[in-house]
């Protein structure tokens, strides 16, 4: 009957310990279920095609924040306790990618048996392959594996403990027989709640009496609780919040990562398409000289041009081949580069066939710098470096806090119970009655220098981000005002670039219509093709010069992300 009240004291002890630690661990996390079941979340790197029963490493880890719903940015000068530290690690939530499920953004390519693309290639065909299968962006991903790993790492403090021994002496003059079991449990209060079951029997030093039990065996528990140092904060706790905010820290990382991934996909893009818009007129430009080759032949045989203007031409068909031939290398060179973004749903990488090159360019529209303030605000608002660098202050202002935890006294309370059970095996009865026993421990180092040197190195720390923070906000505005002014001047350029063409080919129809009529000779003709030619070329390098202005401006103000989460469908043309 004794030893079911002690069963029944330590039950509640236990169940109160594990559900105070279950409920922090698991608090704003649905994903983490009492049952062990994991709620399935979506991947950005999943497409629509691919969703099975069984998830990827990147979304077995992201699950464990998938119910964060927003980013709370923190000053770099704020200040908090230890208790709203606890609360922000608790609560901190990052809003990520939304449910792709039917996104036609992350649609497979369309592929043809050949294995080649079976429509034109547009930028937004590029933008959904990055987010779909882009192998440095699935690097990035697994960030949450790493992060998530960390965080159940520190999770794994509050493990619980399953202690036993055995130590038996079956020799000598005191021959005995010691077993026991037993378990320890911290808890997010600091402390520990531990308790166990032993068993001596033998003949046992009078000075270790409290070795021998009853024949049933000993019944035991206690708590300790810290009442200064390590109340509020300790390593434990101070560890897990921080990979908390690991584990948040890494979305902004990605999407940071994601900015740039599509950036340079666009500059591949445009490289692309420029390319194929110079072969174009490379081949405009040479069967203008074959066409007028046949007419030149026509008239040498007529007597009515003489055969070395013949020879001039088939020179300047040799020489624009020569060209042809560079502008075919370079398209060739420019789509293997942009296969390296543009890939199937598994990553395999899709070169571009030139049958799949855009008519063009999309439409430059005017740009004016009026809205420059908003935009800068605007990127401010959105860019992940900030939000990264928020997170690395509140893993900075754990530690300061840890640090100040450190300048307090350890001062200990704790209760320790037992109650043997069965059989006396004193005459005295001295094992039997129910025993209890409180006690207070304190210590305090006196110089503190290992806590001080703490606070000092977390202060300068906090100095830094706050420093690094503010000239990040600088860099985005000057990146923000770089590219408006930017694409205002390609604008501009383009214009220009579009009235030369205009002008040249003029000039090159009059100087056409003047050979006709012998007012004129093939090298001026020549010399008016090229000008033509060159003054497209121009054209064609300011419209790629819009276009990757227009990229720039899109990564400085972090428009292919929406509000610290993935955009489904990217509002590139």
């Amino acid at each position: 009957m004794n030893h079911r009240i002690v069963l029944l004291l330590l039950i509640p002890l236990i169940a109160t310990s594990c559900r105070s630690t279950r409920s922090v661990l698991t608090k704003d996390d649905p994903a983490r279920r009492t049952d062990g079941s994991r709620v399935a979340a979506n991947s950005v790197s999943s497409t629509p095609s691919a969703k099975s029963s069984s998830l990827t490493d990147p979304e077995r880890n992201r699950e464990r924040q998938s119910s964060r719903s927003d980013i709370i940015p923190v000053s770099a000068n704020d200040e908090t306790t230890g208790e709203q530290v606890a609360r922000d690690a608790a609560q901190a939530p990052i809003k990520l990618a939304p449910n792709d499920e039917g996104s036609a953004a992350f649609q497979p390519l369309a592929v043809d048996a050949t294995g080649t693309i079976s429509e034109p290639v547009q930028l937004n065909t590029v933008v959904q392959s990055i987010y779909a299968s882009y192998p440095l962006l699935q690097i990035a991903f697994y960030g949450r594996n790493i992060a998530a790993g960390e965080q159940l790492s520190a999770e794994g403090a509050w493990d619980l403990k399953l202690k036993a021994d055995t130590n038996n002496t079956p020799l000598g003059y005191y021959q005995s027989y010691r077993n026991g079991v037993g378990f320890e449990q911290p808890t997010m209060w600091g402390g520990e709640v531990f308790g166990g079951y032993k068993l001596g029997r033998g003949n046992f030093e009078p000075w270790y009496g409290n070795r021998e039990t009853n024949d049933g065996g000993e019944f035991g528990a206690g708590i300790r609780i810290p009442l200064m140092q390590n109340r509020t904060i300790d390593e434990r706790r101070a560890t897990l919040w921080k990979s908390t905010y690991g584990v948040n820290a890494v979305e902004p990382f990605i999407q940071a990562q994601l900015i740039e991934f599509i950036r340079a996909g666009s500059y591949a893009y445009g490289d692309w398409v420029a390319a194929g818009l110079h072969l174009r007129i490379s081949r405009e430009l040479l069967a203008l000289a074959e066409e007028r080759d046949d007419q030149i032949e026509g008239q040498v045989k007529a007597g009515a041009r003489p055969e070395s203007l013949l020879i001039d031409n088939h020179r300047l068909i040799l020489s624009r081949q020569v060209k042809l031939i560079e502008a075919e290398r370079k398209l060739k060179t420019y789509a293997i580069k942009l296969s390296l973004f543009l890939r199937t749903s598994d990553g395999q990488p899709l070169v571009p066939a030139d049958d799949q090159l855009p008519v063009g360019f999309p439409p430059a529209t005017a740009v004016t710098a009026d809205k420059m303030p908003l935009d800068v605000a605007e990127a401010i608002a959105r860019r992940p470096e900030l939000v990264e660098l928020d997170f690395q202050h509140r893993m900075a202002q754990v530690d300061l806090q840890q640090a100040q935890n450190l300048t307090l006294p350890e001062l200990d309370a704790s209760l320790w119970s037992a109650k043997d059970v069965g059989g006396e095996t004193d005459k005295k009865g001295s094992k039997t009655p129910f025993q209890s026993e409180a006690g207070l421990n304190f210590s305090v180092p006196l110089q503190r220098r290992k806590a001080l040197g703490k606070m000092a190195a977390v202060e300068g720390k906090l100095v830094q981000i706050a420093t690094k923070r503010q000239f990040a906000e600088n860099k985005i505005a000057t990146e923000v005002q770089n590219a408006v002014v930017t694409i205002e001047a390609a604008y501009r350029s383009i214009d220009k670039a579009q009235q030369s063409v205009k002008l040249n080919e003029q000039m090159e129809r009059f100087e056409a219509v003047k050979l006709e009529k012998g007012d004129s000779d093939l090298l001026l003709l020549n010399l008016r093709e090229a000008a033509t030619f060159d003054a497209r070329v121009v054209e064609i390098e300011a419209l790629l010069h819009y276009f990757e202005s227009q990229a720039d401006y899109r990564a400085a103000l972090a428009l292919d992300i929406a509000e610290f989460g993935f955009l489904s469908n990217p509002n590139v043309e």
